[in-house]
């Protein structure tokens, strides 16, 4: 298995992997929800292997009767000797939280917000680094094993990760040397906390936990190995000719607006699978707005209803891991360079087989995928709309005519944007050309006015015409008059039209 990368949507690869130990198993995972692979744990337990599992407590789980069942599972690994080791830190404000699934008032304290997001396994046969939960779950997700020769890296980072949140500190009841390296302000703050209500909750990491790092071959855990988001930005830089994303959400403005500009200013093949927009429980419009600004970038976004898989790829790295692309999941900057974000984990690598291997899973996995621009037609709220504009005609219609209309307003909506996107990279080039500190409003109303003349040659008097609302008559004729010295227009009589030599 080792040195091969594969998506699917079973736990097949999982199952496997424990089957197969015979001596140990070590577990980092966000959920254990499944009681089949709880049952397999015990079994090797009863086999006499060495079994240690590091999650979340029960009450990151939102509802009574999940709690329940998980406590039941918990239980029956303690009982049969698995040690098992809940990782109770938080971070950050809970009220923004999209990690923890509790979402509750607990102890007076507020809702929960548990750091730790990052999985992977290792046993004495093999590491396996991948984006699934141990659940019953069918989602589609990555997984990667590793060579052999990457063992002791994996549980290098499962003893870094034990140390940092789960060793015994002198504060009693205080678990992890994380406590031991904060400031004396923070230790404070966290003090308080737990003698009033036994949580453990950190606000940001100072700069010594979560330092600025390039990418590395091997598992990193971040943000203590090295910044998430800088790790992405990083590879997103360095892509010359591809960039492949999955995830189960994008809801990042930041990595939105650094996507589109890599998409504006380079020739990358850039493609993303997520799940559908309308599933960001934050904030759906604005998760929609955000694939409708990467369509209109040039950005191939892909929506894949179950997927789950966290994956990057370029030509000269693939990342497997655990962050999704959003803000808490990739980190962010606080105050004097201190960083917010979950505990991921990440797996690097530069092998020029698994990037192949990498590259054409991914593009096998788009083949089950739906393009994004059907996709966002399909929701109920843009069929509503559709069928108010039939109902404002006193029309009925059927649903196959509400979609196609839906569908209609979503490629217009994404060639406006699109459109706007050549005016404004047009106008920056009319600056440089006449050689201008800023871009202004003659700059402006050139690129439109070459934009009109795309479509046919207009007279003077119709590109005034078009531009009533945008600008005055006197700044379209200066607007004509630039182009005709720079030989972009040919101006005979009172009709402007393209000088496609002087263009190319």
């Amino acid at each position: 298995m080792a040195d091969s990368l594969t998506f699917r949507s079973d736990k097949e690869l999982i199952y496997k992997t424990l089957n197969e130990a015979e001596k140990f198993i070590k577990i980092v995972v966000f959920q254990l929800t499944s009681k089949s692979i709880v049952d397999l744990l015990i079994k090797k337990s009863d086999e006499r292997l060495d079994i240690e599992v590091i999650t979340l407590p029960e009450d990151s789980y939102a509802k009574v009767e999940d709690r329940d069942k998980i406590r039941m599972l918990y239980d029956s690994m303690i009982s049969k000797g698995i040690e098992l080791n809940l990782c109770d830190w938080e971070v950050g404000d809970p009220s923004l939280t999209d990690t923890s699934l509790s979402g509750e008032m607990a102890e007076g304290g507020g809702s929960k917000w548990y750091s730790l997001h990052g999985k992977f396994i290792i046993t004495d046969k093999c590491s396996l680094i991948s984006s699934s939960n141990l659940s019953d779950d069918n989602l589609w997700e990555v997984y990667l094993f590793p060579d052999k020769s990457y063992n002791k890296n994996f549980q290098d980072k499962y003893n870094e990760l034990k140390s940092l949140f789960l060793n015994k500190t002198t504060i009693a009841g205080m678990t992890g040397r994380l406590y031991n390296e904060i400031t004396p302000e923070m230790q404070k703050n966290v003090s308080q906390l737990w003698n009033r209500t036994h949580r453990k909750n950190i606000s940001q990491y100072p700069p010594h936990l979560s330092p600025e790092s390039k990418i590395k071959d091997g598992l990193h855990i971040s943000p203590f190995d090295g910044r998430a988001r800088d790790f992405l930005f990083s590879l997103i830089d360095e892509s010359q000719d591809f960039l492949y994303l999955t995830s189960e959400r994008v809801y990042d403005e930041d990595l939105v607006n650094y996507l589109k500009k890599k998409a504006l200013t380079t020739d990358a093949d850039i493609r993303i699978i997520a799940g559908h927009p309308r599933n960001v429980r934050q904030n759906p419009s604005k998760a929609e707005s955000f694939a409708m600004e990467l369509l209109s970038s040039g950005v191939k976004f892909l929506v894949l209803e179950n997927v789950h898989a966290k994956f990057w790829l370029s030509e000269k790295f693939l990342m497997v891991g655990s962050p999704n692309l959003t803000k808490m999941n990739l980190g962010f900057k606080k105050t004097n360079n201190y960083w917010r974000s979950n505990t991921e984990t990440l797996f690097f690598t530069n092998n020029p087989i698994l990037l192949a291997q990498a590259k054409k899973e991914f593009e096998t996995l788009m083949r089950q995928s739906e393009p994004g621009v059907s996709a966002l037609s399909s929701g109920s709220k843009k069929l509503m709309q559709s069928k108010g504009m039939f109902d404002a005609f006193k029309a009925k219609s059927k649903e196959a005519a509400r979609l196609t209309l839906s569908r209609v307003e979503t490629q217009f909506g994404i060639k406006a944007r699109s459109d706007l996107v050549l005016i404004v990279k047009e106008s920056v080039r009319l600056a440089k050309v006449l050689r201008d500190l800023y871009v202004n409003d003659v700059h402006v109303i050139m690129a439109l006015i070459l934009f009109f003349l795309q479509e046919r040659k207009h007279t003077i008097n119709e590109l005034k015409e078009r531009m009533t609302l945008i600008a005055e008559p006197s700044k379209v004729s200066d607007a004509v008059d630039h182009l005709v010295r720079l030989e972009y227009c040919i101006k005979h009589d009172n009709t402007l039209m393209l000088n496609i030599e002087k263009l190319g």
